[in-house]
């Protein structure tokens, strides 16, 4: 019979210091619900059903380290044009931040206009996987801008699980935003909306794509 496993909420302690940090409640402000502190580089019990602290310090994990003699999965990327997309063109972008209604003030202004933007799409291929064949893969998003030589920062770890066999050889596919963030910006319109927009763009027009040939 399989282990049930419980939600385990984690909530991580803010970093001090930053003077650009939005303004949050601390986990053990009046009001908060029950909670263990963990010791540093404890983790919860993957049957446990409480709140937990982890940090201000972490142990990094030790997959991230590059190990001898684990093959290693390369990364490609290519560069979406928005010109060249059916949703999301043109883009939008903003030139100040909104401003509330005055006759709603729940709701916010923002003046918008077009944009064209160039949007990255970074592709993690294990070194286990047949060409030609089928394979999981995974979408992320905010990947990694335009740069000849993405860093995929999950490559090495990725590898390491992989040759673990912890998890099947997966593709993983880095799906950068389109600039900006919040109200007014193409991030925000691609993220913050819930009409599944942007899931439909990642299915039909990014998925599909054929492969990079190389020269």
């Amino acid at each position: 019979m399989a282990k049930r496993c419980s939600l385990v909420l984690i909530v991580a302690l803010a970093c001090a210091g930053v003077s650009t940090a939005q303004p949050v409640r601390m986990y053990d402000d009046k009001g908060a619900p029950p909670f263990k502190v963990l010791n540093e580089g404890e983790n919860p019990p993957l049957d446990a059903n409480a709140n937990f602290v982890i940090g201000p310090k972490y142990v990094p994990a030790p997959e991230g380290k590059k190990a001898d003699g684990v093959p290693e999965g390369k990364v490609e990327q290519f560069v979406i044009d928005s010109k060249e997309t059916k949703l999301f063109n043109p883009g939008i972008a903003r030139k100040e931040f909104g401003k509330p209604d005055p006759k709603n003030p729940k709701t916010l202004i923002v003046e918008t206009h077009t944009i064209d933007y160039k949007r990255a799409i970074t592709v993690y291929i294990p070194a286990q996987y047949k060409e030609g064949t089928e394979a999981p893969f995974m979408v992320v998003h905010d990947g990694p801008g335009p740069n000849k030589n993405p860093n995929l920062g999950m490559r090495t770890i990725l590898d390491s699980l992989i040759a673990q066999k912890r998890i099947p050889p997966i593709i993983v596919i880095a799906i950068a935003n389109g600039g900006g963030d919040a109200q007014g910006h193409e991030r925000g319109k691609e993220h913050d909306d819930l009409n599944g927009g942007f899931a439909t763009y990642i299915e039909d027009e990014v998925l599909p794509l054929p492969p990079v040939k190389k020269a």
